[in-house]
């Protein structure tokens, strides 16, 4: 795999008809979330146990998903960084898991509405300039695939947005660099901006995008 395969699949209607086939410490942590959280939950290591099963070859409750301190979740072993890592995103309905052996991955997605807010603090001085020459119409999309590239980045590089996401700048451009991460824009669907980013990914990485549902064979 030399670049990532992101499967996108649609918020599961019937979460607790899935919670079963994960083990048991994921169970205990869907059991205290409620409501859209919970299914988000369930639905997100559902599928991110059926995709790296298929890359490590054991079953998908077998898969050693790890969280580290800042919360990031990845793939124990004896090597982890020459194995395989994966990345998970939810927002307005659906889910999105990222999967890699080219280098750490992060994937973030979001409706194409969301209002440019706290500008200073998520956007460069360059990126708060070229929002502002759009048209208002455009802004929430051109702010959100902003914000979709950085989150992508800082979830590869394994950071989360603890810090400033204007020191991460990408620009308006659908494919770039930021220090040793590259990114590109993904299309998932219709009213949404998404990125994948890929720490040792070259411009123009090959990114393979799938749609699915939970109760059915990945397409």
């Amino acid at each position: 795999m030399n670049g990532a395969l992101v499967v996108v699949a649609p918020r599961p209607g019937t979460p607790d008809a899935l919670v079963g086939s994960l083990p048991a410490a994921e169970r205990d942590r869907a059991g205290a979330l409620h409501g859209d959280r919970r299914a988000e939950y369930i639905g997100g290591r559902v599928l991110a146990r059926e995709l790296l099963a298929g890359e490590l070859g054991c079953p998908p409750r077998d898969v050693p998903i790890v969280v580290d301190d800042a919360g990031r979740p990845g793939v124990a072993g004896p090597d982890p960084a020459a194995g395989v890592s994966f990345s998970l995103a939810h927002a307005g309905g659906l889910i999105a898991v990222a999967v890699s052996r080219a280098g750490d991955v992060g994937v973030d997605l979001e409706p194409d509405d969301r209002r440019p807010t706290a500008l200073p603090w998520s956007c460069s001085p360059a990126e708060r300039a070229w929002l502002a020459g759009r048209p208002p119409g455009e802004r929430p999309a051109a702010f959100t695939r902003l914000w979709t590239r950085k989150e992508a980045c800082v979830k590869a590089r394994g950071t989360g947005i603890r810090h400033r996401l204007a020191d991460v700048h990408c620009g308006p451009y659908p494919a770039g660099r930021w220090r040793d991460v590259w990114w590109r824009d993904v299309w998932v669907a219709d009213g949404f901006c998404a990125a994948v980013a890929i720490t040792t990914g070259r411009d123009g990485f090959d990114v393979r995008l799938r749609h699915t549902t939970l109760t059915g064979r990945i397409r």
